[in-house]
């Protein structure tokens, strides 16, 4: 008997969180997905504009890799609109 109840599989939306997440690990991958060294990694993660993405154990950090990206692609807007970039 139906209570009214939707079931996991009717909602299309589930397929969405269903989606892989892509993780890089240690400032290596950091390096690795920025094509940048290890100083310039550490920086970047200093700086705190992709602390949203990280979560850190300890020496362990693990990075949301497509958080991270689309975190630093809005930093980048934000940098040219106040440094005049943007015409309009």
């Amino acid at each position: 008997m139906g209570l009214g109840l939707a079931s996991s599989n009717d909602n299309p939306d589930d397929s969405a969180s269903m989606t892989k997440k892509h993780f890089v690990y240690g400032l290596a991958g950091l390096c690795k997905l920025l094509g940048c060294s290890t100083s310039t990694a550490a920086r970047i993660k200093k700086s705190g504009v992709i602390d949203a993405a990280i979560s850190q154990y300890g020496k362990i950090i693990v990075v949301d890799a497509d958080l991270a990206l689309e975190l630093l692609s809005v930093q980048k807007k934000r940098n040219k609109m106040v440094r005049g970039g943007y015409k309009k």
